[in-house]
């Protein structure tokens, strides 16, 4: 990788502590003769002249270094999703799950970083389209999961859920999870899915609370289509993105879902293994990720 001399910014700006410690950042980075630059939202919270538009943005910086918790880091995935830069993860949320340093090592291991010290970790990510009266309507991308749920009201919904053009099952449930193996550690871990090792190229189907005796979670092959036909004539029904950009659905609406032709890149400067990682964040005190 070439010399680092742009830096992008993205921060949880619904929290004090990255505003601060991002305008502390931006100053060590100046002295270190980096430019740094943030999407016009985030500069608005710290220095309107770093602020830019997001092809500038994603054209023009090295690395991205995020200041939040995993839902800042999920946002900054999808931001760059396609120019296949780098990010690194500075915790300041609850979990961390997908971050990679702690508030009190980010110099130490911006030094590292800048010296060329760090290696590269590819996650999968996803591609997701909504057809509406054989209309493509709306088009997402995602580093964890698309859900489709119920709306407000306690009354389940019927999914017709294909593979390709295979029938796999009809869940009628209260919604259903198509995750990556990032993924696999949050929403659909809570709905009883597998963990599956971020190495791997799969997709995983997990119905949400099934009214059915063999609906189980299900592990498919990177190169499928998962289609899924909304059937939900008296019920409301919403496609949310890694838990943050939700959609609204209607009955007889289609979700087509599949492994995307980008990846995100994670830098890694700790050597950390995903087991290891997973028994540090994994604890039995609950929490939110998406901070």
């Amino acid at each position: 990788m070439q010399k680092i001399s742009k830096i992008g910014l993205i921060l949880n700006y619904n929290k004090r502590q990255p505003i601060q410690l991002g305008k502390e950042v931006i100053e060590w980075l100046k002295y270190h003769n980096i430019q740094v630059l943030s999407p016009k939202e985030d500069a608005s919270y710290l220095d309107f002249k770093i602020g830019v538009e997001k092809e500038e943005f994603c054209s023009k910086v090295d690395i991205v270094l995020v200041l939040g918790g995993d839902g800042t880091f999920l946002r900054a995935a999808r931001y760059i999703a396609g120019y296949k830069i780098p990010i690194l993860g500075v915790n300041l949320g609850y979990l961390g799950f997908l971050t990679e340093i702690e508030v009190g090592e980010i110099y130490f291991y911006l030094e590292k970083m800048l010296n060329g010290d760090f290696y590269i970790e590819e996650r999968m990510m996803l591609s997701g389209q909504v057809k509406r009266n054989n209309k493509w309507i709306g088009k997402f991308n995602a580093l964890n999961d698309f859900v489709i749920n119920k709306g407000s009201f306690a009354r389940l919904i019927t999914l017709d859920t294909f593979l390709g053009d295979e029938f796999v099952a009809s869940y009628s449930a209260d919604g259903i999870i198509i995750s990556t193996p990032t993924g696999s550690t949050a929403y659909s871990l809570s709905a009883g899915g597998p963990i599956v090792h971020p190495v791997l190229d799969v997709c995983i189907i997990t119905p949400i609370c099934p009214h059915s005796l063999y609906a189980r979670p299900i592990v498919i092959p990177p190169e499928k289509i998962v289609k899924v036909l909304i059937r939900a004539v008296k019920a409301e029904a919403m496609l949310t993105v890694d838990g943050q950009y939700g959609f609204k659905l209607e009955n007889q609406d289609e979700v087509w879902i599949e492994k995307a032709d980008y990846v995100t890149r994670l830098i890694r400067v700790k050597g950390r293994k995903f087991f290891q990682v997973m028994r540090e964040k994994l604890k039995s005190d609950g929490g939110s990720n998406y901070e």
